[in-house]
């Protein structure tokens, strides 16, 4: 990947049009670099900038948070939710991170076990279920289905629709919902120097019906 290709997501959104937009630019490369030369990597969620920080201000702490793919974002979430649950399938970085948790929970299993993890809890049980890691399209079926109400989703990589069968169909999935809905958040994330899109869908259970 060019510089010059770094500077639109995969979806073709050019992010280099804001002061803002710099700003994220260089943290990203900063902190690609430091992760590069040093291991650091910061604590937070490696979505886009912009989700990042819609995200931080609307989240409370007493929400239950389910996440497909762990990492920085479940030791984010573990401190400022009042319960986290995480499903990874490498075993050796379940343990990893098992040992860095306060109160959050993380699950190795694979498989149907994975993808359907979050049905292990009852409707509506989550105010947040982030969709990142492998089999996005059945872990997002298997979130709708657990949504309840005021359920919140993230949905990862949403540019990626031009080029990945399973987020292109996710994309046609969330364009049924009301616009005032659903939240693109195009932008660049820490860690790794290239833009990405972020989707944030609001009360998803309501728009289900």
């Amino acid at each position: 990947m060019t510089i010059a290709n770094r500077l639109h997501d995969r979806a073709g959104q050019h992010l280099m049009s804001s002061p803002m937009q710099f700003v994220d630019a260089a943290s990203a490369l900063v902190t690609s670099v430091l992760r590069i030369t040093t291991s650091y990597h910061p604590r937070r969620p490696w979505i886009s900038l912009p989700a990042y920080r819609y995200l931080r201000a609307a989240l409370r702490s007493d929400w239950k948070v389910f996440e497909y793919g762990s990492g920085m974002s479940t030791l984010w979430y573990d401190r400022r939710c009042a319960e986290v649950h995480a499903v990874e399938e490498s075993e050796s970085w379940t343990r990893f991170l098992a040992g860095k948790m306060n109160r959050a929970h993380v699950y190795h299993c694979v498989g149907a076990a994975y993808m359907e993890a979050v049905l292990d809890f009852r409707p509506g049980y989550f105010d947040l279920i982030a969709v990142d890691g492998k089999h996005r399209l059945d872990c997002f079926r298997a979130s709708l289905r657990a949504a309840g109400p005021n359920t919140t989703i993230v949905i990862d990589d949403t540019d990626t629709g031009t080029t990945d069968a399973d987020m292109r169909e996710i994309n046609r999935m969330v364009q049924g919902f009301p616009k005032s809905r659903v939240l693109r958040f195009p932008g660049f994330a820490d860690s790794y120097f290239f833009a990405k899109e972020t989707t944030i869908v609001l009360a998803v259970g309501r728009l289900q019906g």
